[in-house]
């Protein structure tokens, strides 16, 4: 790592170190395609341009409707958060498939590894869970989804008001997301 920040391969290649939610999210690869079963459902398929990003750890906060979270291929819910609830899961990449309604409200925030490594304690019982580098698949942080409070309400709100598109919505983003991962 250089004192910018940027991870030299052997190979000599350089790319800037993810460390903030803001760029990890902007450099999401997200699919969207109509569910084959159900007209009114999308189905949403993630992906990283880099090789090196595995699994993504999703924050998700359903505020309307309900999104089920299935094995790419299978019908088998891996979770299902309903209207009012969120919670946080370990999803990979390749196998990983969101459906939602299209009259759904949903707010999806995506962590790095890094980001998680950073902000999570590594005696904390949700980094052993997470962060299990032994697992390759798909694991939720609280097999009950919880409820948002009306002080995550307020956090979404503003996050929904945001732009993203000025170095203080950047910011923004970036505070929001570690008060809601606090939460």
């Amino acid at each position: 790592m250089t004192q910018s920040e940027e991870i030299v391969t052997q190979k000599g290649e350089s790319r800037q170190a993810v460390e903030n939610v803001f760029l990890y999210n902007q450099n999401m690869e997200v699919n969207y395609s109509t569910s084959t079963n159900d007209r009114n459902k999308i189905e949403i398929r993630l992906n990283h341009p880099d090789e090196l990003e595995k699994e993504t750890y999703q924050m998700i906060f359903v505020l309307k409707g309900n999104i089920k979270v299935t094995k790419s291929g299978s019908n088998h819910e891996f979770v299902e958060i309903e209207s009012q609830q969120h919670n946080l899961c370990r999803l990979p990449f390749k196998s990983t498939r969101i459906l939602v309604d299209t009259s759904d409200d949903v707010l999806f925030i995506n962590l790095s590894k890094s980001f998680l490594k950073r902000f999570l304690p590594h005696d904390h019982p949700a980094f052993k869970l997470l962060l299990n580098e032994d697992l390759d698949s798909q694991m939720v942080l609280s097999t009950i989804n919880m409820p948002i409070t009306p002080e995550i309400s307020a956090i979404l709100q503003k996050l929904g008001n945001s732009d993203q598109s000025t170095f203080s919505d950047q910011l923004l983003l970036e505070s929001k997301a570690i008060e809601l991962f606090a939460l």
